[in-house]
């Protein structure tokens, strides 16, 4: 993973992961644990590769 970018809009929080390598565990991983996020944020979370 090289970065991450996160963008906040109304009822959305999308998050970016950049890398070099295919990130789809890592991205499978992170959207494991994004539940608990949206609750406490009170958002729905998009994750994605940038």
């Amino acid at each position: 993973m090289r970065n991450i970018n996160c963008e906040e809009k109304a009822n959305l929080l999308e998050i970016k992961v950049f890398g070099e390598e295919n990130m789809d565990l890592e991205i499978w991983e992170a959207q494991r644990y994004a539940d608990t996020l949206a609750k406490y944020l009170k958002k729905e979370i998009v994750l994605m590769v940038g």
